[in-house]
Order: structure tokens, then sequence, then C-alpha cells
């Protein structure tokens, strides 16, 4: 039987950690290109992305407003296709689409399930609000996760110092030796992560070497339960 292990509290990242935004974003997407009869190809699809992923960079290094992001990331990709939508609106349509889309990753409803019972669960996200609480709240995670923290909300988002220092007040947290980030995001998560001064855990499916120092390191959220076990403790990588 699964015990309480050293971390009270594991803060973990939504998209891409929890729930497969990937998928979501492609159904997303799909849905309002239709919808306004819009031919798109692949192509198309990762051009997008590359410019979405690019303006989220921007974000987390406090260069881009989240307003501005949410205004202008639809504008290269209806250019591309020859739209003269209004790329906020087209954005709009495109959120309400995406908080319907609550895809989970492998294992994120029976890890989420387990640790529950053992340790304090939230979800730490720079994701936009309407989004990830809709998400949220439509997933048979709800149960498992007690607080959502979303950096919209917020004010500042991850990695920044604050955005931890104002989950561990509202957490009432004092010990943070117990409490450990787990996310795919090396720049948002495990930058986070260490800025905070708490263990880090990587969320990477495909695996790769970090080039960030990291307590842990896992290819499916199901190690978590290990870490999580004191009988059964992964080793620890040495921060460098």
């Amino acid at each position: 039987m699964l015990a309480i292990g050293r971390y009270h509290t594991i803060l973990l990242d939504a998209d891409d950690t929890l729930f497969d935004f990937h998928r979501a974003e492609f159904h997303a997407l799909q849905a309002v290109l239709e919808n306004h009869q819009l031919s798109y190809t692949q192509e198309d699809i990762s051009f997008y992305r590359q410019v979405n992923e690019a303006l989220w960079r921007q974000l987390e290094q406090g260069i881009l407003s989240r307003k501005q992001l949410q205004d202008t990331r639809f504008s290269p990709l209806l250019a591309r296709l020859g739209s003269k939508l209004n790329p906020a609106a087209f954005n709009q349509e495109y959120l309400d689409a995406l908080g319907e889309a609550a895809f989970l990753t492998p294992k994120a409803l029976s890890v989420c399930r387990t640790l529950s019972g053992l340790t304090t669960l939230a979800i730490v996200t720079n994701g936009i609000t309407k989004v990830q609480r809709k998400r949220l709240a439509l997933s048979p995670l709800a149960p498992y996760i007690t607080h959502c923290f979303v950096s919209e909300e917020i004010g500042v988002a991850k990695p920044s110092k604050e955005f931890f220092h104002f989950v561990f007040q509202k957490l009432k947290i004092q010990d943070l030796q117990g409490v450990m980030i787990v996310g795919d995001s090396l720049t948002s998560d495990i930058q986070g992560g260490i800025n905070a001064g708490i263990a880090t855990c990587w969320y990477c499916p495909t695996g790769g070497a970090s080039p960030l120092p990291c307590d842990y390191q896992i290819s499916s959220l199901r190690q978590l339960l290990s870490i999580v076990n004191p009988q059964d403790q992964p080793e620890r990588k040495p921060n460098q």
C-alpha cells in the first residue's frame, strides 16, 4: 500500500502534463476553422503552433502581455489563410472551443486519484483562466485537485518567484522541502521550481537529458507514485 512520502504538496502543471494540450488545441482549431469554412493543412497548424509557442515564451519573460498574446496570435495564421477575420474575435471562439476539450494525458486520472489521499494536489498554470477552470470542472480530475492557480488571476506568470510565493501563501506552506512541482516545461515549470527553491520533476514522455538541473525526471506520470512512496524512492539527482 502506498504510504505518505516526503512531499506534502505537489504542484502540477496543466497543459501537456495533466491535460493533452496538443489534442485539445487541434480539436479547438479545427472546430473554429471549419465553422468559418476555412481550408487548412497540417502545415498551417504547425505554423500556428510555432507562432503561439514563441509568444508564450515572450509572456513568460515579461516581454508580452497576455492581452497582446490573445489579440494577435492568430494574425499570422489568418493572413496565411487569406482570411480577413478579426484575430481577437477568432481567439475568443478558439478559447470557447478549447475550454470544452478536457482530454487527459496517459495515467493522469489514476495517478491523481491515488496521490490525492496522500498529499495536496494543486494545479499551477500560465494558461487562460476561463479555459483552465472550465476544463478542470469538466474533467474527472476535479475531485482530486484542491486548488487551481492561474497566472492570469495572480498577475504574474511562472517561472517568476512571485507566482510561487503567492501559491505558498494561499496554501499556508512554510516547509518548502515538502513541495515539488511536476511539469513538462523547462522554461516555466522547472525553472520556476528552481527560482522558488522547491523540488522539481520534469515530465518528458519522449526522454532526453534536461539542460537544467532537476531533482527527478519521469517519462510516465505513474512514476510519481514511487517518488511519493518512501519505501521505493528513486535516486534523486543532485542539483548542480
